[in-house]
């Protein structure tokens, strides 16, 4: 049968129940993992005001392994079985508080490239938690096309067009690129490789800007006009086939 140990707090009584594993020789609890359930039980009395809050302090409880000291071997099972939150909810709420909350100016334990607060975001400060959760499949540039007085309806309806698209982008994409355009100009050589060049037609125009290790622009070959003739993107390193729209001679190889 699990043991509860009873903790102070200035809400109400908590009574944590145990884990059945024991990592410790003693089964004395830190102060700071103590401490962390307080906090999580407060956030959780106001999550709809405290979900940032709450979502750090749950990833506090996490990243520190204080689930460790009750008996657990994850997170989840901890908030399972003393939270009422499924490993889920738990995932949106430290998901959301990542995504969403203000950036501090130094490096934590959480985060190296810069801390969050327990704060949210300005931009984000007129959003409700439901909001956030929707939003948190969008890219950054995707996430400034939505508003405050937008429903989660609204939202979704956003997401399921954005995938709409996407689908269709892929579609005409794939059909844009034959196959036999990279057949052909791999298997050919000499005068019939030169002449299926230079009469293909081409994907797209595009402007070649290319430049040293260093910054400094390549000489004859920035804002340089192309063709893009074959693109294959599907490797780990693409490979683009683009044809310059001058003839051979009539510019200078910065490069030999």
């Amino acid at each position: 049968m699990q043991s509860g140990i009873h903790i102070g707090s200035k809400l109400e009584e908590i009574t944590v129940i145990h884990g059945k594993y024991k990592f410790t020789m003693d089964s004395t609890v830190s102060d700071s993992a103590l401490n962390s359930v307080k906090y999580i039980y407060s956030d959780l009395n106001d999550i709809q005001r405290s979900f940032i809050r709450l979502g750090f302090h749950l990833y506090e409880f996490y990243n520190c392994e204080y689930y460790r000291n009750f008996g657990y071997l994850d997170i989840y099972e901890f908030a399972s079985v003393n939270l009422g939150m499924d490993k889920s909810a738990v995932s949106r709420c430290i998901n959301v508080f990542k995504e969403f909350s203000k950036r501090g100016d130094h490096s934590s334990f959480m985060d190296n490239a810069g801390s969050r607060t327990m704060y949210i975001d300005d931009r984000y400060k007129d959003f409700s938690y439901s909001q956030l959760c929707e939003m948190l499949s969008l890219s950054d540039e995707e996430r400034r096309k939505i508003t405050s007085d937008m429903t989660i309806k609204d939202i979704r309806e956003f997401k399921r067009n954005k995938k709409e698209a996407n689908k269709n982008i892929s579609k005409i994409v794939a059909m844009s690129q034959p196959t036999e355009n990279y057949s052909k100009i791999t298997k050919l050589h000499g005068v019939a490789l030169k002449n299926y060049v230079a009469n293909v037609n081409c994907l797209n125009s595009i402007v070649l800007k290319l430049f040293y290790a260093d910054g400094a622009p390549v000489p004859g070959l920035n804002d340089v006009y192309c063709e893009l003739i074959f693109d294959d993107s599907s490797k780990g390193f693409p490979e683009f086939y683009i044809r310059l729209r001058k003839k051979s001679g009539n510019l200078q190889s910065p490069l030999q």
